[in-house]
């Protein structure tokens, strides 16, 4: 009786390390194969992104003015990257709207054409565009390569970096030259620093440049008060600074 007793616990035994061992390797099994998925989108995003960078680049000349990107163009890539919003981390998407919104610029769209915008203020515009988008690029690429090889994600680079970006391109719009704010060591609103410049700056000094953000917001905010519709758009900018 003890013997079988034994043998019976034994074969039990067995059994449930043999099913332990099953699920530890189905474990790992799914893990790799998800990794997989990820290193696979991963790559089609950056490779796109940086496809992306050289058709604007390609044949530019910094001291002539810059050629439009073709509508063509910018929708194949608005195409092939929404088509990986569901492969990739959330702020790898909002990375990438961030990278189609700018690259929308390098366009010269019809309206533009209507409303006066002439080659030489769209030259500015696709300079600029191209060095943001340049930034945008290095640090999803840097995000992606340490989620692919490393595996992990550093978020707060990434959302830093991009809040960054935005506030940056929202205190540079030409409508913000009038306004006058104390010490503006870093944030100059007279049209001489782009969003880039802006960027480069505060990077080395983020105590400094939040200081004068709180002055900067506070003197929008006293100008545009009556103007609802914009305010909302002052309130949504100004949440940024705390991901910085």
């Amino acid at each position: 009786m003890g013997t079988a007793v034994a043998g019976f616990l034994g074969a039990l035994i067995g059994a449930c390390a043999s099913l332990f061992g099953l699920v530890v390797q189905q474990h790992y099994q799914t893990k790799r194969e998800r990794m997989k998925i990820a290193a696979d989108h991963g790559l089609k995003v950056n490779e796109e992104i940086n496809r992306a960078l050289k058709t604007i680049r390609l044949n530019q000349n910094y001291e002539e003015e810059w050629t439009p990107t073709p509508p063509n163009i910018f929708e194949a890539t608005n195409e092939l990257l929404t088509r990986e919003f569901l492969f990739v981390e959330k702020n790898v998407v909002r990375a990438l709207n961030l990278f189609l919104a700018i690259m929308a610029d390098t366009v010269y769209w019809e309206p533009e054409v209507d409303m006066g915008v002439t080659l030489r203020d769209k030259d500015r515009m696709i300079k600029e565009a191209y060095e943001q988008l340049k930034y945008i690029s290095e640090h999803v690429t840097d995000f992606l390569r340490t989620e692919i090889f490393v595996g992990k994600i550093n978020k707060p680079a990434l959302i830093s970096k991009l809040a960054l970006l935005q506030l940056c391109i929202f205190i540079s719009r030409s409508e913000f030259k009038s306004i006058e704010f104390p010490n503006q060591n870093i944030i100059k609103v007279n049209g001489t620093q782009s969003p880039i410049d802006i960027v480069k700056i505060a990077e080395n000094n983020t105590t400094l440049f939040k200081n004068e953000l709180v002055n900067f917001f506070k003197s929008i905010k006293e100008k545009y008060k009556n103007d609802n519709n914009f305010m909302i758009e002052v309130a949504n900018a100004e949440k940024s600074i705390r991901d910085i």
